[in-house]
């Protein structure tokens, strides 16, 4: 999914970023697969992107929002990391 998220076909885009929500509202090891696969930052990317749907930007914010109810420091880090770049040492799971 997180290959189709980053996709340059639109309809991908949306029906992946839609997939992903439904599948962090599962559980938290669910939540801990995404980010660990790399999922916060094309969700990221998806989040303050144009898409030809709307509904795109939509999904992958809250998506990004469910991940934080996960509550573990590291995606905090690798925000971070994100913003900051490679000056932070964080664990392999962030990209």
């Amino acid at each position: 999914m997180l290959a189709y998220s980053v996709s340059a076909d639109s309809e991908l885009q949306f029906w992946a970023s839609a997939l992903l929500l439904n599948m962090a509202m599962t559980s938290d090891d669910v939540k801990k697969e995404i980010i660990m696969l790399g999922g916060l930052k094309p969700l990221m990317e998806l989040a303050i992107g144009d898409s030809d749907h709307p509904q795109c930007s939509t999904h992958a914010a809250k998506t990004l929002v469910m991940l934080g109810f996960l509550g573990e420091s590291y995606i905090l880090f690798c925000l971070m990391k994100m913003f900051l770049g490679n000056g932070i040492k964080v664990n392999q799971y962030c990209f």
